[in-house]
């Protein structure tokens, strides 16, 4: 399996156009963050899912610290844009704490 690389937009978000253009009959699965930890950025998930089922590919959301937090920001009124098992396409999604205090990788 060969990773490819995408870069990010000026907002840190997943560059749509660069994801859709480096996708090939050899992709075995799309990922997108939500948020990616660095920047705390949601990538465009709903947009990523449309690419997925357009193509036939797998779906993954990488959700870390996110994937805990998220659905309680929402509930507390923030707009949360759409990220988890909701979004068409979405296939998998993880979860973990290990970056959040200084947790080791074990708690993921």
């Amino acid at each position: 399996v060969k990773p490819v690389f995408v870069p990010v937009a000026e907002d840190y978000r997943v560059d749509l156009l660069k994801y859709a253009e480096a996708i090939t009959s050899n992709t075995i699965l799309l990922v997108a963050s939500a948020p990616q930890y660095p920047h705390g950025v949601i990538d465009p998930i709903s947009a990523v899912g449309d690419l997925a089922q357009a193509r036939g590919v797998p779906f993954h959301v990488d959700a870390c610290i996110g994937g805990f937090l998220l659905p309680w920001v929402k509930k507390l009124g923030y707009d949360v844009p759409p990220w988890d098992f909701s979004v068409a396409g979405v296939t998998s999604i993880s979860a973990d704490v290990h970056k959040y205090g200084f947790g080791t990788k074990g708690a993921s």
